[in-house]
């Protein structure tokens, strides 16, 4: 759009008289038949062509008034002369067919409707990401922080037990209160060195992710940002980027943290509270539990993911329309004042 605007009503009748010089990648552009003179630029040298002659164009006349472009102007710039209202340009605007039907193809044929991925999420990203988030050794540490952090907690619980089921615990109070205190005390550095661990790494995963992207995107073709409209790269870089900076490493640590608390539940119960064979062997039955809950859980992920890509691919327009709206009362400003400086100029 903003490239038809320019083509119609700058190049084409503003600048009609005038000589243009037009620094392009645009292979439509550069095939117009308005272009006198060609010179490209490729491999480090220069090559100069003669397309066709330029042709003499006679200046319009004041009088001959085609195209008339109303402005509301709130305060005047220039002076105090009379101004006709509305305000008219004295420049004859054409109306640029062959560049309006050249630009509508062009943009019907290359922007075209996101594309919303389907299915499961690959293994590869996944992948990509652990990688980004320190690899599998950072995954090493967070397992054995976390295992650390479940056994002193199950620990220090089972020293209540016998501290509060012992004969000598009131003689022996500062004996059982320090090695509790010290369960205690380790469960707290645990945790902490697990959570400063995740935060660390979720920094650089999303550091390392959107360096990736930065520089996937500078080394982009400049005809990738012809076919993509602006709000889709926003969307990559606003909506997407969020999710790793924020949700994606506290959403792993808090799935872990309820993975190993139910593990180290199920495991106490069988083999800790109970010596009876015959009911640590019930602990069995949760196999199918687990079962049942899996797949309870992937008839709820399936739709949330649908929706969640359906929310990205209908966001991304919207932005590309407020960038519009951010850029477009200056335009429309810009132009208003064009035209009430040359109106004034010629009347």
């Amino acid at each position: 759009v903003v490239q038809k605007q320019i083509m119609t009503k700058c190049v084409e009748t503003l600048l009609k008289t005038r000589t243009v010089i037009l620094v392009t990648h645009n292979g439509d552009i550069i095939s117009s038949p308005n272009v006198n003179r060609l010179v490209r630029l490729e491999d480090g040298s220069t090559e100069h062509s003669h397309v066709k002659p330029s042709e003499p164009v006679v200046a319009a006349k004041v009088a001959d008034v085609v195209v008339k472009i109303p402005c509301v102007v709130a305060k005047p710039v220039m002076d105090n002369r009379s101004m006709p209202s509305p305000l008219w340009s004295p420049r004859t605007m054409e109306a640029g067919d062959k560049w309006n039907e050249h630009f509508d193809h062009a943009i019907s044929e290359t922007v075209g409707e996101e594309e919303r991925a389907v299915g499961r999420v690959g293994l590869d990203v996944y992948a990509s990401y652990i990688a980004a988030f320190g690899g599998w050794r950072t995954i090493g540490l967070l397992f054995v922080f976390q295992t650390a952090t479940q056994v002193l907690q199950v620990g220090s619980d089972v020293w209540l037990g016998v501290w509060t089921s012992s004969d000598d615990a009131v003689v022996q109070t500062k004996w059982y209160l320090g090695i509790y205190t010290s369960l205690c005390l380790g469960m707290m550095v645990a945790v902490l060195c697990r959570t400063i661990l995740v935060a660390v790494s979720g920094v650089r995963a999303s550091r390392v992710m959107f360096g990736k992207m930065m520089s996937a995107l500078i080394s982009t073709p400049m005809s990738f940002f012809d076919d993509t409209p602006l709000g889709r790269v926003v969307n990559r870089f606003a909506e997407d980027m969020s999710l790793i900076d924020i949700w994606l490493p506290f959403s792993y640590a808090g799935v872990a943290g309820w993975f190993f608390s139910v593990a180290s539940s199920l495991l106490t119960a069988m083999f800790v509270v109970t010596t009876d064979t015959v009911v640590r062997w019930c602990g069995l039955l949760f196999l199918p539990m687990i079962y049942v809950y899996i797949r309870v859980a992937q008839l709820y992920l399936r739709p949330s993911r649908e929706l969640t890509r359906l929310w990205n691919v209908t966001n991304s327009p919207v932005l590309s329309f407020l960038d519009e709206i951010e850029h477009g009362p200056s335009i429309h400003l810009c132009w208003c004042g064009g035209i009430v400086h040359f109106t004034q100029t010629w009347t």
